[in-house]
């Protein structure tokens, strides 16, 4: 899993391992560190988790262990809840991006679009797109692959009023190059740079 914005950090990798423990009930000494998620083990302080009471040992079949406490469950949902804040708070920022836009699309009076580019990002701001006054009409994409197939129900293309580049690693290049070419002197919109 790529972690460039929910870096993982010592209180992701404590909340992994007691995920972990929590779902085997408990987990045999010494612990294998191929049970866990690399690099889990190397965050995790079993000497503080057993001195706070979140961890205990006992014995299962004869062998140490180590199991969750009742307040290490309770500690281990707060970790789980507070990472899911996170998460939210997140795309809450991300979803006031792609709204931004769409009203800058709405304002400038766009009322049908083309999307150029068939791409994950072009899939997020279609959910927006869906619940304003503009009409997504199709996608543009120019990989042949990707060529009349659908994205989300939208076709790959149709007339429009403009068109929206959503491929981030192009759209400077699209903007500059392609965006005078679009038949019929439409306009053409980008994401991150303006047109």
């Amino acid at each position: 899993m790529d972690h460039r914005f929910l870096r993982p950090s010592p209180v992701y990798y404590e909340m992994q391992v007691l995920l972990r423990i929590d779902r085997s009930g408990s987990v045999s000494l010494p612990l294998d560190p191929h049970d866990f998620e690399a690099p889990s083990l190397e965050h995790l302080p079993i000497g503080r988790l057993l001195g706070e009471g979140v961890l205990a040992t006992r014995e299962v079949d004869g062998a140490p262990a180590i199991a969750l406490t009742e307040a290490g469950r309770a500690h281990m949902r707060r970790l789980v809840i507070d990472y899911h804040l996170e998460i939210i708070g997140l795309r809450e920022a991300s979803n006031e991006f792609f709204r931004e836009r769409v009203r800058a699309l709405a304002a400038a009076g766009c009322r049908r679009v083309l999307l150029y580019g068939a791409s994950d990002t072009a899939r997020a701001l279609v959910e927006f797109l869906q619940e304003s006054p503009v009409q997504v009409l199709g996608v543009i994409d120019d990989d042949p692959a990707k060529q009349g197939k659908s994205m989300g129900g939208i076709p790959v293309f149709g007339p429009s009023d403009a068109a929206v580049v959503t491929t981030v690693a192009f759209e400077a290049t699209i903007l500059r190059e392609r965006g005078a070419r679009i038949p019929g002197g439409r306009k053409v919109f980008g994401l991150f740079e303006s047109a």
